[in-house]
């Protein structure tokens, strides 16, 4: 554990409050963390202003970007299987792959399919080119 490290452990009611509160401001799971225990201190006496209007600012900011997970539930394409297959096949087959793996910018072997058909010529800047066989 980190020296300034707190693990802990919230009850159901807790929880759900903080997860609407960082639905809300639209901040990552530490920064809502961080701002309901800011505001807590601060009106329990614990915090001089200065120092609260500091992190308030500071745990406030919202993310700059989604961050989109897939679980597993999510039934995600056979990424693996399509490289390992990606040298016996046809254009028309990877550029269906191409297709396929530009819907998921957050899997590593997604973005390897997409880096393949670069370097193959089948995709050019972002776009695909047509398949005439």
């Amino acid at each position: 554990m980190k020296a300034h490290g707190l693990l802990l452990y919230l009850p159901p009611s807790l929880y759900l409050a903080l997860i609407r509160l960082q639905a809300d401001k639209g901040l990552g799971r530490s920064f809502a963390g961080l701002l309901a225990l800011t505001e807590g201190l601060y009106r329990l006496g614990y915090l001089e202003e200065k120092e609260y209007t500091r992190l308030r600012k500071r745990y406030s900011i919202p993310l700059k970007e989604v961050i989109v997970t897939y679980n597993a539930e999510e039934q995600l394409p056979p990424f693996k299987e399509a490289l390992e297959e990606w040298d016996k096949r046809d254009k028309e087959w990877k550029l269906k792959w191409v297709r396929i793996a530009m819907k998921y910018p957050k899997v590593e072997e997604a973005q390897i399919i997409i880096e393949k058909a670069k370097e193959e010529g089948i995709l050019v800047s972002g776009a695909i080119e047509a398949c005439e066989a």
